[in-house]
Formats: C-alpha cells, structure tokens, sequence
C-alpha cells in the first residue's frame, strides 16, 4: 500500500509523515495530558521512536498523517491503522492536536477528511475506534461525527464504530 497522499481540507491539510516530522509527533505523544489518553502511556524515547517509524515504513497497513494549518504550522496527527481492505475496514486514532488549536474545528476537520479518503479511495466500509470513556472531549466529538458505540470495555474504554452506509 502507497503511504498516503496529502488529504486537503478547509483551513488545514493532512500530509502523511516523513522522518523528519517524527519527533514533533513523540513530543506531542510524550506530554502527560495527552498520554493519558493512549491505551499504551509509556514515555517514548527517541530510539523507540526511530524504531517506530522504520516498522511504519514496512507496515501495509497503517497511514499517518500530520495535520497542518494552511499557513504551514504543525496541528497535530491522526493515523488510520489496521487497515484491512478484504474486510473493507480500518482503525482510526492517535488524534492528538497540539492544546493551543484545540476546540477550533481542527480535530473534526481531520478525522472528516480521513474518513471521506477511507471511503471514497479505499474503498473501506467501516471505522472503528477506542476512546476511553473520561476522555469526554474526543467522545462527544467522535459521537458528533457519526460513531456508534458498539461496547464498553474493560478499564472504561469504548468501541465505536462507524459504518459508511
């Protein structure tokens, strides 16, 4: 699978990562109050992240993008991951947006245009997701795109799916 292509949106854009884009992404992932709500809360050094991207770089099945601002400043990030087009169905997640662009319509314009490029060129028919429940923020705003909650599990996370039909 092709790593993507740059997803152009109103006032951002979502450009799929490059090297040297990885560690604005580790920092962004290693700030406490946003690694509260990664399943996985393990402080990431650099090596960790080196090592990350180059099994990123191998793997079939994952995208990630950088959201920008039209003015060329980094937003955050979103990935689209465990895409499996037999079952026509992928993983959306790894939001983050950086906290001085948060509430400003970024995070729902990124996760639109994921979802319109997962659909429309990927032909998937099905999102899916984990929130943690008290992470209200991203689960209204999940719930306000569209996504159904499907079960909640153990640890207060939720399954939310959203089906293209």
């Amino acid at each position: 699978m092709k790593k993507g292509r740059i997803l152009k949106g109103k006032g951002i854009y979502l450009k799929p990562i490059e090297e040297k884009e990885i560690e604005f992404i580790r920092k962004l992932r290693n700030k406490p109050e946003n690694r509260r709500n990664f399943f996985s809360q393990n402080y990431i050094t650099k090596e960790k992240q080196k090592n990350w991207y180059k099994d990123y770089l191998k793997a079939k099945d994952n995208l990630m993008f950088i959201i920008y601002s039209l003015k060329q400043e980094q937003i955050g990030c979103l990935s689209l991951y465990d895409i499996d087009s037999k079952k026509k169905k992928a993983q959306l997640g790894r939001l983050i947006i950086q906290e001085n662009y948060r509430r400003k319509g970024h995070a729902e314009k990124a996760i639109s245009l994921v979802k319109k490029y997962a659909f429309e060129e990927l032909n998937l028919e099905q999102l899916f997701l984990s929130v943690f429940e008290k992470n209200n923020p991203a689960f209204t705003l999940y719930k306000k795109l569209g996504f159904q909650i499907v079960k909640t599990r153990q640890r207060g996370k939720i399954l939310m799916i959203f089906d293209k039909n």
